[in-house]
């Protein structure tokens, strides 16, 4: 092949390839979205990137979907202004979306921007060693296609927090003396001295300082250099005899050593003197710190206690301006640090307010013993020992504590306490505050015995039905039932007037009993005056039972109530028993003899007493006898026998018409 053909081929190869490059080229894009984004170190040592997100070659109307979907480094937090929704959603940020998406998932107010447009949105709290960060965003287009945009913005890794400008490195020259050339005061603060030791020479010299971590001098740099000249002392002319003032300053918090002074400093006293001297009175306070110097008394000390005294702190060394007399540490100038306090955390003191008592003040209030805690009270200037004290009605008292001597409180304390009126114990109205039931108490002294007896019943009344029956027998009085039907009945009451306060132990003495036996009774009238309210009757093991209603005492075994005569006395403290009495039966088949009941101081017993015949004679002429005449024995014999016949028939009688009564 010829040098021409070769030429050919060569150049149709290339205009194939030419024909091939053009074909596959895609025409010029269109939805198109960007991602740019600039960083910013923040004074908290984090950076702040902000993301501008740019969508262009897009037709208007156009609506897409548009998201942050993933971020990095982690953590850092995402967030967007001007849309609706500020923060991610499941993880994704919006920043645009299609009209039908805007409230799609919960979310509301979304931009629906269409066309090109621009949004920014904000990731912060990036950590300031980080070398870069990274956003992708998702946009979606209606109708087209997808796309996802990153951007990446390059971090130095070197951000971190500002420092402070807060470091001080100060020297104070004070001026010579006749005695000694000028001295130096030197002040340090968030910084250290290069080296410790340094030069009192006479000359110019320096002093280098380097500024703590996170700290920075007032020039912005982390070094400085202090310089100071130390003049030689006073001669001839210039030396006048010299007075001096010795000041005790407070300095706010203790200093790290001899040579570092803590600033602003209080004034707290001043003392002429005719020497130069440090030994004056410095408060002993736990937890304070002093500085006390010694100044050449001139007109710079003058003005500076004149200023002082007005409230003015001395804020640095020669501010405002001083004259310290020389010779430096402990002979110009010293420190006294008093001991830290131990801090204590008062408790609050506790009372007790006036409860049911006798009728005067019971209220109290304790002061606990607390280490390093005075207490006072109403009255600051006065000291209370811990304890529990008596207090009076009303208030407030109030309560104060301060610190003793090598402590500090946690806080001021202050508490008022007052207390409410006195509650006197009553026994009259159950229902009424500080009600304390009267209890029952035994006879303390016994009243006279009253018989009862066939011959006068003694104030007993007594009732029977027809198989109920009673008969006084020697020492006791008889009561029994012929069956157990409904007139088997033998009761007897009599009247008293006994408080039930003073009912001691109520009993029924009873001997011979077989069968049924009769119960002790005993009226009460609940208010203490008038006819009885009900009966209690006995039912052993010091219960009493009522059917009665308006006792107060709860029910129990079928009775409307049932307890002890206390129980009843605690509900009824005005109670009084109005008699007392016994009963056998209805429907009870039983006897036997009652020797006494007793109710308090008061016993009844019974009796049987003969009762007295008398015989009478008459002589012929119907007149009276002689009973002391001389009659023949038979005569005499015959005349007995016919009235002791006679009394016979008279007490039969008797017995009958005592029965026919009774039924």
């Amino acid at each position: 092949m010829n040098l021409k053909r070769i030429g050919a081929v060569i150049g149709a190869a290339a205009l194939l390839a030419t024909g091939a490059v053009v074909g596959i080229a895609a025409p010029a894009s269109a939805h198109t979205g960007a991602v740019k984004g600039t960083a910013q170190c923040q004074t908290d040592g984090t950076y702040t990137v902000t993301w501008t997100y740019t969508q262009t070659q897009t037709p208007n109307g156009d609506e897409a979907d548009v998201k942050v979907i993933t971020h990095s480094p982690e953590p850092s937090t995402l967030y967007a202004s001007a849309v609706g929704v500020s923060h991610p959603v499941d993880g994704q940020l919006w920043l645009n979306a299609w009209r039908s998406h805007q409230n799609s998932g919960g979310q509301s107010g979304i931009p629906a921007r269409t066309g090109n447009w621009t949004a920014s949105f904000t990731q912060s709290e990036i950590k300031g060693s980080a070398k870069a960060a990274e956003v992708a965003v998702q946009t979606d287009w209606r109708g087209w296609k997808s796309a996802d945009s990153g951007g990446t913005v390059q971090l130095g890794g070197d951000c971190a927090v500002a420092p402070a400008h807060d470091a001080i490195a100060q020297a104070t020259v004070n001026p010579p003396t006749c005695a000694s050339a000028s001295t130096v005061q030197f002040a340090i603060e968030n910084a250290s001295w290069d080296s410790s030791s340094y030069s009192t020479e006479v000359g110019k010299h320096s002093r280098s300082a380097t500024a703590a971590g996170g700290h920075l001098f007032s020039n912005g740099k982390s070094t400085t250099t202090v310089t100071y000249e130390v003049q030689d002392e006073l001669t001839g002319g210039d030396c006048t005899p010299t007075s001096y003032q010795t000041v005790v300053w407070q300095m706010p918090t203790k200093p790290a050593d001899s040579n570092s002074a803590t600033w602003p400093q209080t004034f707290v006293s001043v003392t002429p003197e005719t020497t130069e001297t440090l030994d004056v009175a410095v408060p002993d306070t736990c937890g304070t710190y002093y500085q006390v110097d010694s100044y050449v008394d001139n007109a710079t000390t003058q003005a500076l206690l004149a200023a002082v005294k007005n409230g003015t702190n001395l804020t640095s060394p020669g501010n405002p301006a001083e004259s310290l007399a020389p010779g430096g540490l402990n002979t110009a100038w010293k420190f006294v640090i008093n001991p830290d306090c131990k801090q204590v955390v008062v408790p609050h003191v506790t009372s007790t307010d006036n409860v049911c008592g006798n009728g005067t003040s019971n209220a109290t209030l304790t002061l606990p013993a607390v280490e390093g805690v005075v207490w006072h009270v109403n009255n600051p200037a006065t000291d209370q020992a811990p304890g529990t004290y008596p207090m009076n009605v009303g208030g407030p008292n109030v309560i104060t504590a301060s610190a003793a001597a090598g402590y500090s409180l946690a806080q001021p304390f202050e508490q008022d306490v007052t207390f409410g009126p006195v509650k006197t114990n009553q026994s009259t109205n159950p229902q009424a505050d500080c009600y304390v039931p009267p209890t029952i108490t035994a006879c303390d002294a016994q009243l006279p015995v009253i018989l009862a007896s066939n011959l006068d019943n003694a104030g007993w009344n007594y009732t029977v039905r027809s198989a109920g029956h009673y008969d006084y027998t020697p020492a006791t009085v008889k009561v029994w039932t012929d069956d157990a039907s409904g007139n088997a009945l033998v009761a007897g009451v009599h009247a008293v007037d006994i408080p039930l306060q003073d009912a001691g132990s109520p009993a029924i003495d009873l001997t011979n009993a077989s069968g049924a036996a009769p119960g002790l009774r005993l009226g009460i009238h609940l208010n203490g005056e008038g006819s009885s309210d009900g009966d209690l009757v006995y039912q052993g093991a010091g219960q009493w039972a009522t059917d009665a209603h308006g006792f107060g005492v709860a029910a129990g075994s079928g009775f409307a109530s049932l307890g002890t005569l206390q129980d009843y006395l605690a509900k009824n403290p005005e109670a009084t028993i109005v008699s007392v009495g016994f009963q056998l039966g209805a429907g009870e088949k039983g006897s036997a003899e009652i020797v006494s009941i007793t109710v308090g101081c008061q016993t009844f017993t019974f009796d049987s007493k003969p009762t007295a015949v008398t015989a009478v004679a008459t002589d012929a002429s119907g007149g009276l006898a002689d009973t002391g005449s001389n009659l023949v024995f038979p005569l005499a014999a015959g005349g007995a026998i016919i009235l002791l016949g006679g009394a016979a028939i008279a007490f039969v009688m008797i017995r009958r018409r005592r029965s026919a009564g009774e039924q």
